[in-house]
């Protein structure tokens, strides 16, 4: 999404989640970090939050899971910006 300002990428991102769909993104090492959205809702002060399970890989083997995970959507969609195949 080179060419898009920050404004204009996380409204894409933010079309782009649907429960069920995974998103990723590289760490040091070659970690992939696997972000699975298992649910959309809002949290108490009705600030629209992403619930997903966090998984991490090396050269395609899982290394590692995590309990399920919450983070407001503006928060998910800059930490996650690209969407991934499952």
């Amino acid at each position: 999404m080179l060419g898009l300002s920050s404004k204009q990428r996380i409204r894409s991102g933010v079309d782009s989640i649907r429960v069920g769909a995974i998103f990723g993104r590289t760490l040091p090492d070659n970690v992939v970090e696997k972000a699975r959205v298992v649910n959309l809702g809002k949290g108490p002060s009705g600030i629209p939050h992403v619930f997903f399970h966090l998984s991490f890989e090396r050269s395609n083997r899982p290394i590692g899971d995590t309990e399920p995970r919450t983070l407001a959507l503006r928060a998910f969609v800059e930490r996650f910006p690209e969407p991934i195949a499952s």
